[in-house]
Parts: C-alpha cells; sequence; structure tokens
C-alpha cells in the first residue's frame, strides 16, 4: 500500500472573503490560510501515525492563469 499523500488547493477568486485591491495580495492570502490548514492537516497525520514525506509546493502556473484572465475583463 502506498503511502497517503496530502494535497491542497487553493482559489482565491472562488469567493468574496479575499477582496483586495491586488490580485496577488489575494494570492497570498489565499496561499497563507492554506499553509494554516495543512500544518493542522500534517500534525493529525501524525498523531494518527501517517506521515507526509513529500515536500509542499506552490504552482504559479494557476496564478497566472487567473491573472490573464482578469485583465480581459
Amino acid at each position: 500500500m502506498s503511502p497517503p499523500v496530502l494535497a491542497c488547493y487553493t482559489d482565491a477568486d472562488w469567493t468574496e472573503l479575499y477582496r483586495t485591491l491586488f490580485e496577488c495580495e489575494s494570492e497570498y492570502i489565499a496561499a497563507a490560510e492554506a499553509a494554516q490548514e495543512i500544518q493542522w492537516l500534517i500534525l493529525l497525520l501524525k498523531v494518527l501515525r501517517l506521515e507526509q514525506h513529500q515536500p509542499i509546493k506552490r504552482s504559479r502556473i494557476t496564478s497566472l492563469h487567473h491573472s490573464y484572465t482578469n485583465s480581459k475583463k
């Protein structure tokens, strides 16, 4: 059986909670909140003796796509 993998995706445009003047700022807010949730989940996995072995990564491809899409509006 392969080890469990924890994956997280964020979308700063998904909700109205992230109303900011700059798109970049909302991306960082979403990433920071996701990091908090991931940290909690990693600690929960450790309590359950299921450790996360892969590093946490952030993709800029989605950020670039949203910036391009929003610039066309």
